[in-house]
């Protein structure tokens, strides 16, 4: 992983933060030196009460290409809409947490206005700065990526 590669996924991250409505969070994001078991290209913790977001990307996350590295950050951003739900529930089925139907209610809720509010943003083009941006984002990198790539080549034939 490159200082490129991180400014590139930095870039991306600052973007998708205005997405997701959580440009104003503690936003934390840890590079990972060694990969975790199995294909885990990054993850992502998420503290609703005191909007913290953990960010961790592991080295195997920069083996895929532009494209794909985006579509695992927006996976990962789509936790922020959806990990207090599935807190809760783990914590209803261990016994840990008492839910109530009103709180799955009031959860499902806050899960729905969140999507709303970003395929609204998109449908009507109040993003079109930021989804320009990204695939500027994604093709400079692409082609900075293949230069590189070809000139490595290039050198390992000689």
């Amino acid at each position: 992983m490159t200082r490129k590669d991180k400014a590139f996924v930095r870039e991306l991250i600052d973007e998708l933060k205005i997405i997701y409505s959580v440009d104003y969070h503690d936003f934390t994001v840890r590079w990972h030196k060694e990969d975790e078991e199995g294909m885990t290209f990054a993850s992502i913790t998420y503290e609703d009460d005191y909007q913290r977001i953990t960010l961790n990307i592991f080295p195997h996350f920069f083996k895929q290409d532009a494209h794909s590295q985006l579509k695992t950050l927006i996976h990962e951003f789509n936790h922020t809409k959806t990990l207090t739900l599935k807190d809760k529930f783990i914590g209803f089925i261990n016994g840990t947490k008492c839910t109530t139907a009103k709180q799955v209610q009031d959860m499902d809720e806050k899960l729905t206005c969140g999507f709303e509010n970003i395929i609204n943003a998109l449908m009507t083009n109040q993003l079109s700065y930021t989804q320009k941006r990204i695939n500027d984002l994604v093709k400079n990198h692409e082609k900075n990526t293949t230069k590189k790539r070809n000139k490595t080549a290039q050198e390992k034939r000689f």
